[in-house]
């Protein structure tokens, strides 16, 4: 009987532990590995914003963008085990969290990826801008994990390709990873 309850409470122990398993630093990503002990650290970086023009005939064409090398992130997931976890000052409260965090698709191209920021035109006389902060954006759902952090999971199961997750205000520094079959 003593050997039962010891193993009942060093299960229950293992259970909690495995369940308060959380980031150390606020902002920083995670996926949940196979292994439900283990995060996986996001590939973390840092963008190099570029700006490009066309001229064609009369006007010109110009799009802005934050890239990211190399053209595929070193950290794969399966599409079936993509959840995430942050560790977040705002965990505790009665905010919207999407307000502040966000999944973002990745473009390629070619030996890099890139999140587009602007668009700009200008013809003879005419000449227009646009931004659009959702770009790429992805709905996610949110819970609490933990005392201080937030799982993270995306509302629909993703693709295959390349994907980042931010801060909602950072176009420069994302926590990549890629999806695979």
């Amino acid at each position: 009987m003593k050997f039962f309850v010891l193993f009942l409470v060093v299960g229950a122990c293992g259970l909690a532990n495995a369940q308060s398993l959380e980031p150390d630093t606020d902002n920083v990503f995670y996926a949940f590995g196979h292994n439900p002990d283990r995060l996986v650290p996001l590939e973390r970086q840092t963008a190099t914003i570029h700006t490009r023009a066309k001229f064609v005939g009369i006007g010109a064409t110009a799009k802005s963008s934050s890239e990211f090398k190399p053209g595929k992130s070193p950290v794969r997931l399966s599409s079936n085990a993509t959840e995430f976890v942050v560790r977040s000052p705002l965990s505790n409260s009665p905010v919207d969290f999407n307000s502040f965090y966000v999944l973002r698709s990745l473009s390629p191209k070619g030996s890099k990826r890139e999140l587009l920021i602007s668009k700009s035109h200008a013809f003879i006389g005419v000449a227009g801008s646009s931004s659009n902060l959702a770009e790429g954006e992805l709905p996610i759902t949110f819970a609490k994990y933990g005392e201080h952090s937030l799982k993270i999971t995306p509302a629909q199961p993703l693709r295959p390709g390349e994907y980042a997750l931010s801060t909602r205000a950072a176009f420069l520094n994302l926590f990549c990873f890629g999806v695979d079959e």
